[in-house]
């Protein structure tokens, strides 16, 4: 009679790969805060990659408004700002927006983390989204100052704000929980 499923598994089977599991596991458990600020930003920079190969971006899809907020909220306005400063450029970097835009989109990450900071205690779908409308507020300005805003750019907006309240209502207040 032929082998059976186990053998035929253990055949094909590296027991080598049998440590990874303590290499993931006993960090995960240790220290839990810091694997799961790594996860929302190698989070933030797959969507930021991904959402300029697939055209997603479009769509409001973007994560570094989220990982800056959720960050502020949970260590303080220096590793806030340090959150939005890091995510929106490596998010800028990716997808090709190297421009006079920065000058303003940096510092706003940077302020939207501190501002964060203070409000630790307020709903988070309140803060999220309050603080998305607030960054895009300061965005739509600089770009009609410029004179360079066409109204092409309100759909993004519009989604990224949808887009960043289903996170603040859903994710939000699991990642708060295990962060604080």
């Amino acid at each position: 009679m032929g082998e059976d499923w186990f053998e035929k598994l253990s055949k094909k089977f590296d027991a080598r790969y049998l440590i990874a599991i303590p290499l993931i596991t006993i960090p995960t458990l240790l220290f839990t805060k810091l694997m799961v600020v790594l996860l929302l930003f190698a989070a933030t920079f797959a969507v930021s990659y991904f959402g300029q190969k697939t055209k997603l971006k479009k769509f409001g899809l973007e994560l570094a408004t989220f990982t800056t907020i959720i960050t502020g909220v949970s260590f303080g306005a220096i590793p806030g700002i340090i959150a939005g400063v890091l995510t929106i450029l490596f998010h800028d970097l990716l997808t090709g927006r190297i421009s006079l835009y920065l000058v303003v989109v940096v510092p706003t990450f940077g302020l939207i983390g501190a501002i964060a900071s203070v409000y630790p205690h307020t709903n988070l779908l309140v803060l999220g989204v309050g603080l998305t409308i607030f960054s895009h507020l300061i965005f739509i300005t600089f770009q009609t100052l410029l004179h360079r805003f066409p109204a092409r750019y309100m759909p993004y907006f519009a989604l990224n704000v949808i887009f960043n309240a289903l996170l603040f209502y859903n994710i939000a207040p699991t990642i708060i929980k295990i962060l604080t």
